[in-house]
């Protein structure tokens, strides 16, 4: 994959609040920014059209420990007021909008945007998503098709570097080397508790630690994952070897 150039300005000067990205020669621009700093936000022209939006909080029954919502809105500015003033979504603490610099998205292309999102999140199952359904995709033409599906490519980059994982993929196992040259893989390691029922095998892949396939176990009728922070986990909780 190429290199990418990514801006990225703190607003106030401070990590963690009002923060804008923009990834060179691409038309989307991202505003992330805390709850607290909402009304900062919406003053700001990103805020002012259409785009989709992600609603951001705590979960730690998560991978990420991360609970999402997506949705997609003419007007990000009423939009974003109505998810701050009514009951029903509290849990979020963070917002990221991404609208485009170029003001060409249409209804059309946020709502294949939101539902391609969704979907894509729901494939990486990094984040509890908090959306109740899966929209279906609106019809497009075959040259706007194309150009949305460009434009989640960059945002599946341009979001981890804002701490937002929920659209990164775990990378497919790489294949076998042909030759010892070729090997240019992580070691492979493997983590075995018989009396919980564990074996698992890991690589690290695209800088993660990736579990390879028929890795796991069973407790009961609860489905188990190992995951590579800390080692075994339950739905995200701790367990004792």
């Amino acid at each position: 994959m190429p290199g990418r150039q990514i801006r990225l300005f703190l607003v106030d000067g401070t990590p963690g609040g009002l923060t804008t990205l923009e990834i060179i020669n691409w038309t989307g621009r991202l505003v992330s920014a805390p709850r607290s700093d909402l009304g900062q936000l919406l003053q700001r022209d990103e805020a002012k059209g259409p785009g989709v939006y992600l609603l951001l909080g705590d979960d730690p029954a998560a991978v990420e420990q991360l609970r999402c919502y997506i949705g997609e809105t003419d007007a990000l500015v009423d939009r974003l007021r109505e998810h701050h003033s009514l009951r029903g979504k509290e849990f979020w603490t963070r917002v990221v909008i991404i609208s485009s610099k170029d003001d060409n998205l249409t209804k059309a292309h946020i709502k294949h945007l939101e539902a391609r999102l969704i979907a894509i999140a729901g494939q990486a199952r990094r984040c509890t998503l908090d959306n109740g359904t899966a929209p279906g995709l609106p019809p497009l033409p075959e040259a706007d098709v194309s150009d949305m599906e460009y434009f989640i490519e960059q945002l599946q980059i341009a979001l981890p570097v804002l701490v937002v994982n929920v659209l990164r993929v775990a990378a497919a196992e790489p294949p076998a080397p042909t030759t010892p040259r070729d090997d240019v893989r992580s070691p492979i390691f493997e983590l075995a508790i018989p009396k919980r029922g564990i074996r698992a095998r890991a690589q690290q892949i695209d800088g993660e630690f990736t579990m390879l396939a028929g890795s796991g176990g069973r407790i009961g009728e609860r489905e188990r994952e190992v995951l590579p922070d800390d080692g075994c986990r339950v739905r995200g909780l701790p367990v004792d070897a």
